[in-house]
């Protein structure tokens, strides 16, 4: 099965302090490159809930999954999927943590200050030739001076 698929680090939506980012403008040059792009599947990294209910807005062909790293809900940056609602069925779902304890909210292996790492995941099963993938969407932390 051929799919084409689109990875993209959103950076989180943040304003203020050290982790300022100018989210207000790069939001708008965003939502000008997915929408000129064609993909079966997107994968964002970093992404807020804002942020998705942004993305959401202009892509209501897609369907997201993915939770929280925080509270395995909503909370806390997020590793998405979106797919292509006319090309797929989602047949399962789910997110788990990079941890000792994978199925709950938890720290990752990395030492703090970086925070907990997640994995989303979905599985797929094409609508016209009934064939099934599996995709799986994580960020690890950028190792500066690491080798």
């Amino acid at each position: 099965m051929q799919i084409t698929l689109l990875n993209w680090n959103i950076k989180c939506g943040c304003n203020t302090g050290l982790l300022q980012n100018g989210w207000p403008k790069r939001k708008l040059p965003l939502k000008e490159a997915l929408t000129s792009e064609r993909f079966d599947v997107l994968c964002v990294q970093e992404a807020l809930l804002d942020q998705l209910r942004f993305i959401d807005g202009f892509l209501p062909r897609y369907q997201r999954f993915g939770a929280g790293r925080t509270d395995g809900i909503s909370a806390g940056e997020h590793c998405a999927i979106y797919i292509l609602k006319e090309r797929f069925e989602a047949t399962h779902d789910g997110t788990f943590w990079l941890s000792a304890t994978p199925k709950k909210p938890s720290r990752s292996f990395d030492p703090p200050p970086l925070p907990p790492r997640v994995c989303s995941w979905v599985a797929l099963r094409d609508k016209q030739t009934g064939k099934r993938a599996r995709v799986f969407n994580t960020h690890f932390p950028l190792m500066v001076g690491a080798l």
